[in-house]
């Protein structure tokens, strides 16, 4: 962990403070809260990195063994993140600081959003459409869209 961060991890990460059996690297667009575009893949569970979670510090804490790391679940506790690791070091955000989960609807939702440039008459007509996005999945959709369009305004080099 970063020297700054002396928080431990919740009580269900195991592991000890090592490096991974691989080199981390960067998680998939998809799971970047100004990245994620329409088509992107919906899973039961995913996760958003907020844009100020800074992921480069967070790989080199992992490569460098300042991480807590569990061989067995490939999960690595780091700068009050939790990431998984795919066999070939591809890191995906669990929860933490700056992560958020998100399920399947809400992810529907979002992808409608991007397709349709936000949230407007079409995003909502289709939202709505689809008896698999409730409503609470639609309210959390916009909360998060909110945050990827104050995103965009701080950093407006990033893709729309």
């Amino acid at each position: 962990m970063a020297e700054s961060d002396t928080r431990q991890p919740p009580a269900h990460v195991k592991g000890t403070r090592r490096a991974p059996d691989v080199m981390a690297t960067q998680p998939h667009d998809r799971h970047r809260l100004t990245s994620f575009r329409s088509g992107s893949h919906r899973k039961a569970q995913n996760s958003l990195i907020e844009p100020w979670v800074d992921v480069r510090a967070d790989l080199d804490a992992m490569n460098n063994g300042d991480g807590i790391y569990d061989p067995t679940t490939r999960r690595v506790w780091v700068n009050g993140r939790l990431y998984g690791m795919h066999e070939n070091g591809t890191t995906f955000p669990i929860e933490g600081d700056g992560i958020i989960p998100v399920n399947r609807a809400t992810y529907k939702a979002l992808t409608i959003m991007r397709r349709y440039n936000g949230v407007n008459e079409p995003s909502r007509y289709e939202i709505a459409r689809d008896t698999a996005i409730g409503l609470a999945d639609r309210n959390e959709a916009v909360r998060i869209w909110e945050l990827r369009e104050k995103a965009h305004e701080q950093a407006p080099d990033h893709d729309v």
